[in-house]
């Protein structure tokens, strides 16, 4: 599956994460997992605030490279749930 994925173009890749997340947005195990990554990410961003961490860049940039993959896993999901919230409410809408 690896392969496939990397010959996908961004605009593929984008799609098929959306249609994966069609079916778990209505699943509060779902959200329940986002919600564990938000904590994590924030949990993360205090650490890497740390002087420990800013004074080695190795260490910095995996922290930082870590609050990046929560935020477009996050971003991913909340943008995709407002499209959904948003076509229903034009769906009500159209139906009034």
């Amino acid at each position: 599956m690896k392969r496939r994925f990397k010959k996908l173009t961004e605009s593929q890749r984008v799609e098929r994460l959306q249609q994966a997340m069609f079916n778990l947005i209505p699943n509060e195990n779902f959200a329940l997992f986002i919600d564990h990554l938000r904590d994590a990410r924030d949990y993360t961003s205090r650490i890497a605030g740390e002087e420990s961490v800013i004074a080695s860049e190795r260490i910095s940039t995996a922290y930082q490279g870590s609050i990046n993959t929560y935020n477009e896993i996050i971003d991913t999901f909340d943008d995709f749930q407002q499209q959904l919230e948003d076509r229903s409410v034009e769906a009500q809408e159209r139906a009034q």
